[in-house]
């Protein structure tokens, strides 16, 4: 009878046709029931809100989800074309640990192995690294079980299923124990090669000789022609291009007017000790 009331009296909902609900509701009316959620109070559930809030906690070591989709996106040109990409290459996992973090920035960055592919790297696990923003993927760690029923049961954000479910979906089975994650490889330590080791030395040593005085080992001959004697004093000025630069001095130890020799080595030259010329 309220109801009828309402089409018979509310101007608002003429015009009508003579509709008796008791006898013609089916024409007249659609009966929505509670169980339908079609009717929902409140402000919409909002997703990004949600996804900012969990990742406030995120740090190194934290479980995300997200990466692998930033990933595949990340591998396509400006024209959707897939870019040229190693082939056994898979990527970050669906879930997958942080290893980096850039907190100013925003970023996050992800390692995994790929196979080698070339001859020389054959049959070895090489370590692959990857960034993304914060806002592409969720912390999982901070998720908790059932965080998905609010998207879900909100017919407004229900509708947005696939931007929210599977990652929320892929966080609820994290921690019900259906999903593993790896631990993600660490950066090996190059060890130097001798050949790098015996160049640290010869640099470690010409800066050591520079501002000191130096008398010649040798004779030297410059590309112009000029030869300098054995035992003739110089000072070292500086180091750089793979050698030493030195400055003539007279033998109480002025400077005095004279051309530079470049490139010189440390065994091209002999220490005087402090104080004596």
């Amino acid at each position: 009878m309220i109801i009828q009331g309402l089409l018979d009296r509310s101007t608002v909902l003429h015009p009508h046709p003579p509709w008796k609900i008791w006898s013609e509701s089916e024409q007249a009316l659609e009966l929505i029931f509670d169980a339908t959620k079609a009717l929902v109070g409140g402000e919409k559930p909002d997703f990004e809100a949600y996804r900012k809030r969990l990742n406030e906690s995120l740090d190194v070591g934290s479980v995300t989800v997200g990466q692998r989709r930033a990933w595949k996106l990340g591998d396509e040109d400006d024209e959707g074309r897939k870019k040229k990409t190693h082939y056994n290459d898979q990527g970050p996992g669906y879930l997958a640990k942080v290893v980096g973090f850039q907190r100013s920035k925003g970023t996050l960055g992800y390692a995994w192995y790929r196979e080698g592919e070339t001859r020389e790297t054959h049959g070895k696990q090489i370590r692959v690294k990857f960034s993304c923003g914060v806002d592409q993927v969720l912390n999982v760690d901070a998720y908790k079980p059932g965080d998905f029923r609010q998207f879900f049961q909100d017919p407004r954000t229900r509708a947005e299923y696939l931007e929210w479910a599977p990652m929320l979906l892929e966080a609820e089975e994290y921690h019900a124990g259906n999903r593993e994650v790896e631990d993600p490889p660490q950066p090996t330590k190059k060890e130097p090669s001798w050949e790098a080791q015996r160049a640290y030395r010869r640099r470690v040593e010409r800066q050591r000789l520079v501002g000191k005085t130096v008398r010649l080992a040798h004779p030297i001959s410059t590309t112009d022609g000029t030869e300098y004697e054995k035992g003739s004093l110089w000072r070292v000025a500086y180091s750089e291009g793979g050698g030493l630069t030195i400055r003539p001095l007279t033998e109480t130890g002025e400077e005095k007017n004279g051309k530079s020799i470049r490139k010189v080595e440390p065994r091209d030259l002999i220490e005087v000790e402090s104080g004596v010329v």
